[in-house]
């Protein structure tokens, strides 16, 4: 069995660099640790967004909202590349999934490796489960993929292991549990690893796109994936850990595939100077945005801290490319409402 990754799975490593936070199950329900202040709202709201929606934050909005935070000197001049483990994770597993066809019948319980070069070094080796021998990946059969300074094209140099364990299937629907080791991805002065954690992804797809039925909807169950980013702040290379748990389900439906509505909750766990400790939060109203652009058009979020404080994050209705952030202290406003841009928030 020949387990290849196609060069979409390597171009969407070549934008990559993650930036990841939670800590307790998926699904959130921990008890908040961290009391938020008027002038953390936007860290807290650019945290608990990118990585809630993406699993990981883009490195460069999230340090430098924290950095400008303090002294808006602070910001980096450099531009970390924009990072999606949620998309990295869908694109691999598309790959895995289509080339887990042996070229030639296999021994009953065997395991099928195979390594094969990437772009500019290194290499990437693949292992298979095919344990009845039938030439298709079938529920209870596991597959791995290890990185091996695997550099691409653009310089960003990948390593680690990424264990996919294929646990049911339907006529619409699918089950995997994805469970990363060491997974880090850097290049130049920036660098992330997913250090350890998993997610359950159930994946539904239906209908059809010509007759306005086509449906699709991935659930992402998020359990103590723990990642380290550093990148520089003031000219000082910093490294922050993130930890995240939840629950969070995206979906798409005819007629308007454009947009993708996104509900859940969670937790949030960071030992950064401006977010040092946990926050819980929740999707109130649906967050409904563009799959491709920085629009959001609709939806709300609370994210909750100790202390009685809340942070309300609202997107403007029609969209206007930014949201209204607003905190509350035992039921009294602080502060004023600040407004941000939907792009550094979702992490575009």
């Amino acid at each position: 069995m020949k387990l290849q990754f196609s060069s979409a799975g390597l171009t969407l490593i070549t934008l990559s660099l993650a930036a990841c936070g939670g800590g307790g199950g998926g699904g959130g329900g921990s008890s908040a640790s961290y009391q938020m202040t008027d002038g953390s709202q936007q860290p807290v709201a650019v945290e608990v967004n990118s990585n809630v929606i993406n699993f990981t934050g883009t490195l460069n909005d999230v340090n430098d909202a924290l950095a400008t935070a303090i002294e808006p000197a602070a910001s980096s001049s450099e531009s970390a590349p924009s990072f999606s483990l949620r998309e990295l994770i869908g694109t691999l597993h598309q790959d895995w999934r289509a080339a887990a066809h042996p070229m030639s019948a296999q021994a009953i319980s065997v395991m099928v490796s195979d390594t094969s070069p990437c772009p500019s070094g290194g290499s990437i080796s693949s292992s298979f489960d095919d344990r009845n021998s039938n030439g298709d990946w079938d529920v209870t059969e596991v597959g791995t993929v290890q990185f091996t300074n695997c550099t691409t094209p653009d310089g960003a140099i990948v390593n680690g292991k990424l264990q996919d364990a294929f646990n049911a299937e339907t006529a619409t629907t699918t089950t995997d549990t994805l469970t990363f080791t060491n997974f880090k991805i850097s290049k130049g002065v920036y660098s992330s690893e997913v250090v350890s954690g998993s997610a359950v992804w159930t994946s539904t797809e239906s209908g059809f796109p010509q007759n306005n039925t086509a449906y699709s909807s991935d659930n992402y169950r998020i359990n103590n994936m723990t990642v380290k980013s550093t990148a520089p702040v003031n000219n000082v290379n910093v490294t922050r850990q993130f930890t995240l748990n939840e629950d969070l389900t995206l979906v798409q439906q005819s007629p308007d595939l454009s947009k993708v509505t996104i509900t859940g909750s969670g937790s949030i766990v960071s030992n950064n100077a401006n977010i040092n400790g946990s926050v819980t939060f929740n999707i109130t109203t649906p967050i409904i945005k563009s799959v491709s652009q920085p629009l959001a058009y609709g939806g709300a979020m609370t994210v909750s801290g100790s202390g009685g404080t809340v942070l309300y994050i609202s997107y403007a209705v029609p969209d206007t490319g930014s949201a209204t952030l607003l905190l509350n202290r035992d039921g009294q406003n602080v502060g004023t409402p600040k407004i941000v841009s939907v792009s550094t928030l979702l992490g575009f």
